[in-house]
């Protein structure tokens, strides 16, 4: 059986390898990485490794295949995917070598488990990772629920002033919290002097900046929702005074109107006494009700 068929354990880890062309079309597919991640030969020959994998790098696919092609050789952690859609994370070792045959060249990919699955080292990393991600999926879980109210609450006819400040607000909260967390996952490895970790920590920061930018950003919105809010509060009560103002004076100049009337037809005496009696009543009350209208400016002038 030729190396590249060979699945070694290294250390107690098991190892696998595929053989592709450096844009990533599998030209060898092993029956051991067979088993590893799900795919037949059948199904994996002429594929891209990339899109049957669909890797996640700590660094970008640029960057790595920059340095393969000035090294000739690259290797790092990154997490794959089965063909059942499970991520699976693996050390990777790749090797650009010459085609013996002089017509190209070709990439050995080596694929060895970070951690034997039995072992106390991928226990105690599966721990600390899942601690990681429980940690981030509270914050990022309550600023979805937050965002989705918010949201819900702007699709409405008249948006909810009040439920809109909760969704921004909250959603700046959990943000930040989130930012928080991310700065302790960073400070996990500040005391390790490893560049790739140095480098990692750099990337980590600049997602813990974007973080704080958005947090900050979703409060600067919040203040101009409520600035808009108080505005808009302001000029519903310019509105409804001016509607009273409005409707007083209407309801003054009908009731000067009806005194005119009444006091014409007092003056004309050509109504009988019954009718008479009527109008002088009628006549009273809108006296009355001027009286009152008059009072009510007196007490609003004195107030504002």
């Amino acid at each position: 059986m030729g190396s590249a068929q060979k699945r070694d354990c290294v250390g107690g880890r098991m190892t696998s390898t595929l053989i592709r062309t450096p844009e990533g079309r599998i030209t060898y597919w092993s029956p051991e990485i067979a088993q590893q991640y799900g795919y037949t030969a059948e199904e994996a020959l002429g594929q891209s490794s990339h899109d049957l994998l669909r890797p996640q790098h700590w660094q970008s696919l640029r960057e790595i295949e920059a340095i393969l092609a000035d090294r000739a050789e690259w290797h790092g952690g990154i997490i794959l995917h089965r063909a059942d859609g499970q991520p699976v994370m693996v050390g990777n070792y790749w090797r650009l070598h010459a085609d013996p045959a002089g017509t190209g060249s070709f990439v050995t990919e080596v694929h060895t488990d970070i951690a034997a699955s039995d072992s106390p080292a991928s226990i105690e990393l599966s721990d600390v990772l899942t601690t990681i991600v429980q940690d981030l999926s509270q914050p990022i879980a309550a600023a979805t629920a937050f965002v989705s109210g918010t949201r819900r609450s702007v699709q409405q006819a008249t948006p909810n002033p009040d439920l809109l400040e909760r969704g921004l607000t909250g959603a700046a909260d959990q943000l930040a919290r989130a930012g928080e967390i991310l700065g302790r996952v960073r400070a996990l490895g500040t005391s390790l002097n490893n560049p790739r970790l140095q480098e990692l920590h750099g990337k980590l920061a600049a997602t813990l900046e974007r973080s704080e930018s958005l947090a900050h950003e979703s409060k600067s919105v919040r203040q101009r929702a409520a600035s808009a809010r108080g505005e808009g509060r302001k000029a519903r009560e310019q509105q409804r005074v001016t509607c009273q103002s409005d409707s007083g004076l209407i309801e003054r100049a009908i009731i000067l109107q009806n005194i005119q009337v009444y006091r014409r037809l007092l003056a004309t005496h050509q109504s009988d006494e019954h009718s008479d009696d009527l109008i002088r009543q009628l006549l009273a009350e809108d006296e009355m009700k001027l009286a009152a209208l008059d009072h009510k400016d007196v007490a609003d002038g004195a107030s504002s």
